[in-house]
């Protein structure tokens, strides 16, 4: 006759049992340990694997931030926009030893009102800007790449009121293209009559 294995699988036990046409040969259970371990007979929240993971992100984030420094700055000095030269850039991101001397670099990579990485980046979007101030706006946008909003998510609630503000400010924003060319061309006008 045939005999047939049959294995109910569950969350911390194995059941098993032979069957040869109606007749039960041999069966059993196998019990094993919680994935997750009780806490003062609760369930705990996250497993010990969940745990590891969690710092384990944490380091390939920390690690993953650290290289996009290092080469950014690299490309940026390869590029004469930053004032480091390679030595210093490889002692300080394999050594951990900042370069004290290179007073140009510090003063590169201070912020002050006139010296702001923001600046430069507003500048840069509308003016030509030395290959310096260029390249210390590229370096801050490479460090603080990236946003989370602290917000949730609320796109169910508010998608009337979303949608309506965005009407309103395409209104605006036609109205205001259309004061703008009137009023270029009222000043035209104006120039051209005081100026006859």
């Amino acid at each position: 006759m045939k005999r047939v294995l049959g294995i109910d699988l569950g969350t911390n036990s194995l059941g098993w049992a032979i069957i040869e046409g109606n007749k039960i040969i041999a069966c059993g259970v196998l019990i094993f340990d919680q994935g997750i371990p009780l806490v003062k007979g609760v369930e705990a929240d996250k497993s010990p694997a969940a745990e590891r993971t969690v710092f384990r992100a944490g380091r390939r984030l920390k690690l993953r931030r650290r290289l996009r420094k290092y080469h950014t700055l690299k490309i940026l000095l390869e590029n004469g926009m930053c004032p480091l030269t390679l030595d210093e850039l490889q002692g300080w991101i394999r050594q951990g030893i900042f370069p004290v001397t290179n007073e140009k670099f510090i003063n590169w990579l201070n912020s002050t009102k006139e010296n702001n990485p923001y600046y430069f980046r507003a500048k840069a979007a509308t003016d030509k800007v030395e290959p310096f101030e260029l390249g210390r706006a590229f370096y801050h946008i490479a460090i603080r790449r990236g946003f989370k909003s602290s917000k949730k998510d609320q796109t169910t609630v508010n998608d009337k009121e979303t949608s309506e503000l965005k009407n309103k400010i395409k209104c605006i924003r036609s109205f205001y293209d259309a004061c703008k060319i009137l009023c270029s061309e009222q000043v035209q006008i104006y120039v051209d009559l005081r100026y006859v």
